[in-house]
Formats: structure tokens, sequence, C-alpha cells
């Protein structure tokens, strides 16, 4: 009996912990819509929660959050409960200064 009673506890607890979390996936593609592989992505959350994921050779990255909001390469996205939010970014160059003349003596 006391086995079937910690059997069913232990199956409580997992089920109520996955209603608490979702999943965040995406990929991050440049201008030319070509995938950037191994592109270094900052998520931050609540109370300090900070991570940084990789994209794959495809560009995609995943993972799974407890629910609630985030930022993502600074954009603020929301994670439900059993739920995947999907986010699609473009990765724009950082602009270029204008070149100087080359100095000649």
């Amino acid at each position: 009996m006391s086995r079937f009673l910690l059997a069913a506890l232990l199956l409580v607890t997992l089920v109520s912990a996955q209603l608490l979390i979702g999943r965040l996936e995406g990929t991050i593609v440049f201008p030319g819509g070509r995938p950037r592989t191994g592109a270094v992505l900052a998520v931050t959350g609540p109370a300090g929660f900070e991570i940084t994921v990789h994209t794959d050779s495809q560009g995609r990255f995943a993972l799974v959050l407890p629910y609630g909001l985030y930022r993502v390469g600074g954009v603020p996205l929301r994670v439900d409960p059993l739920a995947a939010t999907h986010a699609d970014m473009v990765l724009i160059p950082p602009a270029r200064s204008p070149r100087r003349p080359a100095i000649r003596t």
C-alpha cells in the first residue's frame, strides 16, 4: 500500500511540474534568409534569471522554461504553460562606420 501511495505522489508531482513550463523555440537568420549557425542568444527573465543559448546548424534554438515573461535578445516574449512560443529573428548586422581615406605621407 505504501508503494502505491509513493507512486501516486510521484505521479502527481511530475504532472503538476509539467503544468508550469512552456517551450520557447525559434530560428535566427541573416537578412537574406540564410541560417545563422552558432549564434549566441541571451535569455533573461524574472528574479535575475539569465541563460545563453546557441543556435544549431539550421539556426534553430529551443528551451523549456517556467511560464512567464522573458527578454530574448532584448525582445520581450511571453512563455505560456503547456504551449510553444515561436520566435523567428533576423540578425541585423551592426552599422558600418564610413571608411576613412588612406593617408599617404
